[in-house]
This record gives structure tokens, sequence and C-alpha cells, in this order.
């Protein structure tokens, strides 16, 4: 049952921790839109197209670059906590483990 539950905890942390990877790999993209806005902000306004117009549009994209950037920054402090509470969970598993295992030797 211990080697269960250590297997089990194991595994949510594992899980934890891919979800942090993901939440940080949209964290980069998320980042990779915002420069790849900015460059063709700069591009537009070198071509001479007029400021307004220029201005309304980047305003629409930063907004929603800055949205998903916020996003993937909650989803990946939300999944750093996750990653957090399954080592816990998983020090705990093997701390009982290792009680366990005591308790049958010294039997």
């Amino acid at each position: 049952a211990a080697e269960a539950a250590v297997a089990a905890a194991t595994a949510d942390a594992q899980a934890a921790t891919a979800n942090a990877q993901v939440a940080t790999t949209q964290l980069l993209v998320a980042s990779t839109q915002l420069t790849s806005l900015r460059e063709e902000i700069a591009e537009r306004e070198a071509a001479g197209a007029s400021a307004g117009a220029v201005a309304i549009a980047a305003n629409e994209e930063a907004s929603t670059a800055v949205a998903a950037a916020t996003k993937a920054k909650e989803e990946k402090a939300v999944a750093v906590a996750a990653a957090a509470k399954a080592q816990e969970e998983l020090a705990v598993a093997i701390t009982a483990a290792a009680a366990t295992a005591a308790v049958a030797l010294s039997a």
C-alpha cells in the first residue's frame, strides 16, 4: 500500500510538473507573439501607414496578446502550485513508506 501511495504521488508530481512546463511554453508563445506584434507595428509605421489606423490595430492586437500572456502567467502559477503540492504529497508518501518498512523490519 505504501509503494502504491509513493507511485501515485510520484505520478501526480510528474503530471503537475508537465502542466507547469505547458504553462511555461504558453507564456513563451504569448511573449513571442507580442514581440512579433511589435515588429509588425514598426514595419507598418515604416511603410507609412496612417498613425491612427496603426494605433487602433496595434491596440487591439496588443490587448489580445497581453490577455494571452496574463492567462498563461496565471495558468503557470496554478501549475507550479500544483507541482509543489504534489511534491509535498510525494514526500509524505515516501516518509510513510519508510515508516511502514521500519515497522515491518522491527517485527
